[in-house]
């Protein structure tokens, strides 16, 4: 057994993981099927896709690739479907999906720094990822969790989700920091924070890097 398996067995679960074939999330799923979980890799991507999960099977573990668009509602209940059709069940859902326009590689250089002059299609296009693709995916998760009688839900974000970043040290300023100096104060208020839910025995939550620099040293069980 790997170090990682003894100390986070998930041996016979199911895992979905969107946006699986990106940066993040293609680790992510390689780290769960190491942990013993089959893994679904649900990405835009096809090809990407693929790829990822040919090599999590090359290295002795299960792995299915599904391309899935998580703003699509029938995308994603195909997503579930899939992953329930191949492996039985949905035990871990990671909404790992992310869209920032301004970065992506379609829209790079499209888009200028300035708040005032940001493209309403590219905020539509991030909200339908970044949110709604959460929601969506989040929700088909919990109806397959619920006639199985429990399930984990693991929401991806960003530390400047808590903490105002420092944007004197970003090459690119984002959004709204580009008012600062100009005359105008802009921040965003943690109105509402959610987490550690139970939902009628499924477990959601969010993972920043300040939650898994908390806790690194402890053992977990997913489910």
């Amino acid at each position: 057994m790997s170090t990682l398996a003894s100390t986070f067995d998930l041996t016979g679960r199911v895992a979905v993981v969107t946006g699986g074939a990106g940066l993040l999330g293609r680790q992510f799923c390689r780290t769960l099927a190491e942990a013993g979980a089959s893994v679904l890799v649900a990405d835009m991507d096809k090809v990407a896709a693929q790829k990822v999960a040919d090599e999590i099977v090359a290295w002795g573990w299960k792995s299915v690739p599904q391309t899935t668009d998580v703003g699509d509602p029938k995308s994603v209940e195909e997503m579930t479907a899939v992953a329930i059709k191949t492996f039985g069940k949905l035990d871990i859902l990671v909404n790992s999906a992310a869209l920032d326009p301004k970065f992506d590689q379609h829209g790079r250089g499209k888009h200028g720094s300035a708040f005032e002059d940001y493209p309403l299609p590219a905020w539509d296009a991030a909200i339908r990822v970044n949110l709604t693709g959460a929601f969506l995916c989040s929700q088909a998760a919990v109806k397959a969790m619920l006639k199985q009688g429990g399930g984990v839900i693991i929401n991806i974000c960003s530390t400047y989700g808590l903490v105002g970043p420092d944007h004197g040290a970003l090459v690119h300023r984002i959004a709204l920091a580009d008012l600062n100096g100009k005359g105008i104060r802009a921040g965003v208020p943690a109105i509402l924070r959610l987490r550690d839910h139970d939902l009628r025995a499924v477990r959601a939550r969010e993972s920043t890097p300040e939650h898994i620099d908390r806790h690194r040293r402890h053992r977990y069980t997913l489910c």
